[in-house]
């Protein structure tokens, strides 16, 4: 796992990655979820996802692919009964 930045647990340092475009870093990381993070129904059941990211240099940036599972609970709106799933994120920005 790679360390957190001291600023903010979801900065990433870029120092490794090559501004030859194309170049790319593979970067497993651990970050946290804050319990806040609910819509009212379904709420992070976790304190932290292992998250990987695939970081890719362009001329004009970087491409980031991130993929991770979270873990969510929620309460059946008919019976009350807890419901736990996962959420697949595979997100690219």
């Amino acid at each position: 796992m790679t360390k957190r930045h001291p600023d903010s647990p979801y900065r990433i340092g870029l120092a490794n990655l090559s501004a030859t475009p194309g170049a790319t870093r593979d970067l497993d990381v651990c970050l946290p979820l804050p319990s806040q993070w609910t819509n009212g129904a379904v709420s992070v059941a976790a304190s932290e996802a292992a998250c990987h990211l695939q970081l890719q240099a362009l001329s004009d940036g970087v491409l980031v692919r991130l993929q991770t599972i979270v873990p969510t609970t929620a309460e059946c709106s008919r019976c009350l009964d807890a419901v736990n799933t996962e959420i697949p994120i595979d997100e690219t920005q």
